[in-house]
């Protein structure tokens, strides 16, 4: 993991009655922070920072690609945590303000505990990060080493129907059905790429992982109609759980898995 500081003045002289004042530009990382139980630390986030319930009721300074500067200064946050794939600049605005700043790069499961190590020891809280450490690689190498079939089932991951944007590997979606026995038909590709109708209909996929946020309970139905043409299988994941890199993912990784195993047992 990549973790980047800069530091105009010492943490501990503006945590003395307690941990550090933050502005988190990640969802994710909200949702690291509320797990460790310092949700309180928290003086500001961005859009769609929505989990859990209290973090819905935390101030907002803008959006996940577009923060407010202004609204961070107003803040008047001891340090911000930011993503590594977060705002393009924000580091050197921050910079050049003369506010601290940590940023996370998150990529794959393991990197999601090392996250919360590391966020806890910024705000003094060393013991709560060592428990999420240790219980996230416990369920993590638990996951790993479960007995899954030999044969891989062929799938296709959908995280957008219309235009079609799939999972290819280097993504955790990627990196979660392998842990549950798949085999993504676009392991060759990389990231969320767009592909076209003609790239997945010789492929010969047994199920479709549908993780995608739906408008409608109506639109969802239609999507699950339409890919139950092309498969026997269709499962419907919550992209919140799936896609999100934080402390709910392994949940998403259950969910898949138990998606996974119903169809290879019939």
């Amino acid at each position: 993991m990549l973790i980047y500081w800069y530091f105009i003045f010492a943490l501990s002289s503006q945590s003395v009655f307690g941990a550090p004042k933050v502005i988190s530009l990640s969802p994710a990382i909200t949702e690291i922070i509320f797990k460790l139980g310092l949700g309180d630390a928290i003086v500001g986030t961005v859009e769609h920072s929505d989990f859990p319930t209290k973090a819905k009721e935390i101030p907002r300074v803008g959006e996940y690609n577009k923060p407010n500067i202004e609204k961070i200064l107003n803040s008047k946050p001891d340090i911000v945590f930011i993503p590594k794939e977060g705002p393009d600049q924000i580091t050197y605005k921050l910079k050049d303000l003369g506010i601290n700043y940590q940023v996370f790069e998150i990529k794959n499961l393991e990197q999601i505990a090392l996250t919360a190590k590391e966020i806890s020891k910024t705000l003094n809280k060393k013991e709560a990060g060592e428990k999420f450490y240790s219980n996230w690689n416990k369920k993590l190498k638990a996951l790993k080493n479960a007995k899954n079939r030999s044969q891989k089932t062929l799938s296709l991951i959908v995280v957008q129907s219309e235009p079609l944007i799939v999972a290819a590997s280097n993504t955790f979606l990627d990196e979660m059905l392998t842990l549950c026995g798949g085999k993504n038909i676009f392991s060759h590709l990389k990231g969320y790429p767009r592909v076209q109708k003609e790239a997945y209909l010789n492929k010969n996929f047994e199920s479709v992982l549908l993780v995608e946020h739906f408008a409608s309970v109506k639109q969802k139905e239609q999507s699950i109609k339409s890919w139950q043409m092309l498969s026997k299988k269709v499962s419907v994941i919550n992209p919140d759980i799936a896609t999100r890199p934080g402390p709910r993912l392994l949940l998403g990784v259950e969910f898949m898995c138990a998606a996974m195993k119903e169809y290879q047992l019939k």
